[in-house]
């Protein structure tokens, strides 16, 4: 799963970095002409496609783009963007940048977001190299989507110097969030959750209390999509299930990967009940024989465990899954599930 812009969103937010870019290499006479003949609210829409950096670069194009940017409903704050890396891979994040690099962008992101006019946005993404010192100016960032009654907002730290990122309280009662992608970041026992309107979630890298997952689960009576990735639990096993919602947890989609317990850095065990549950997805895992409850509705599963787990004594757990998943169309398995049951075979 994951919290991702989708194929056709992609075309359109580079077909409109194309055309910025395009407009900017025309000569000034005819750049003035293409643009008098667009209304506002069409360049608007273009601004809102484009990264933070070209947004604002933006107003250099004429006199009638300039300060458009402020008016924009999507802010994509990118560190690497902001240097001008626009093709970047996911080992390219975890090579940080120099230290005062990272201080001319967060002081770009604090000097945007005191001009921006526009009373609520649709979607804030801020996506850099945390330390410890930036924790005021993101809190004020998060506080600032929070106010503007931000539906989608993508938080992602991609490396970081000592402790990680303690999400703030007044965020977990932001009723406006529709998607919430956290990356990075420690969630932390937050004392009151209410995300009304939630319907996406996705966690990534964060150390977590077993009961926080639960409590947020309970925040979120419309959650449908769940991802959790490369999360450090303090104890096993890792429940997903709700005591309070009616007819049972509403999720849908559900992906666990790679996450591990924190007492003995091992996949840790899991155990789901959601009778609404339709896709299930689980990399390297651990597992109770009866770790799956109340199932009825799946229709679709992916079983994917770390090659020294394929071990025949694994078999009557493997077995006793593929009977409770036997209502499933379709169910993937790894080459180490494969394995298990062909050498018991």
């Amino acid at each position: 799963m994951g919290l991702c812009i989708s194929s056709s969103s992609s075309r359109r937010r580079n077909s409109s970095v194309e055309l910025v870019d395009r407009i900017i290499s025309l000569p000034d006479e005819v750049r003035v002409d293409r643009i008098s003949s667009l209304p506002d609210e069409v360049l608007i829409q273009i601004i809102s496609l484009l990264d933070m950096r070209r947004a604002v670069l933006s107003g250099i194009l004429s006199s009638k783009w300039r300060g458009l940017w402020a008016n924009i409903e999507s802010l994509d704050f990118d560190g690497f963007k902001y240097y001008g890396i626009y093709d970047y891979s996911d080992d390219d994040k975890n090579k940080p940048f120099d230290l005062l690099e990272r201080d001319d962008f967060v002081k770009f992101v604090v000097h945007s977001l005191n001009f921006h006019l526009r009373p609520t946005i649709h979607k804030f993404r801020l996506m850099f190299g945390y330390k410890y010192e930036y924790l005021p100016y993101i809190d004020e960032a998060i506080l600032f989507a929070v106010r503007r009654e931000v539906k989608e907002l993508f938080i992602e730290f991609v490396f970081g110097f000592g402790k990680k990122y303690k999400l703030p309280a007044f965020l977990f009662g932001c009723e406006s969030l529709v998607s919430l992608y956290l990356k990075g970041c420690n969630l932390l026992d937050p004392e009151y959750i209410r995300f009304s309107s939630l319907v996406s979630l996705s966690i990534l890298g964060a150390c977590l209390e077993n009961d926080s997952i639960l409590r947020v689960i309970d925040g979120c009576p419309l959650l449908e999509d769940l991802l959790l990735e490369e999360c450090a639990f303090h104890r096993d096993p890792l429940e997903i299930w709700s005591f309070s919602a009616p007819g049972g947890l509403p999720l849908k989609r559900l992906t666990l990967r790679n996450n591990v317990s924190c007492e003995s850095d091992m996949p840790i065990l899991i155990q789901i009940e959601a009778p609404k549950l339709e896709v299930l997805n689980l990399f390297s895992f651990n597992m109770y024989s009866d770790s799956l409850n109340n199932m009825l509705s799946l229709r679709e599963v992916s079983l994917e465990i770390i090659p020294e787990d394929a071990d025949p004594m694994f078999l009557p757990i493997l077995e006793s899954w593929l009977e409770a998943l036997h209502q499933v169309r379709v169910v993937k398995l790894c080459r180490g599930c494969i394995k298990v049951l062909y050498t018991s075979s």
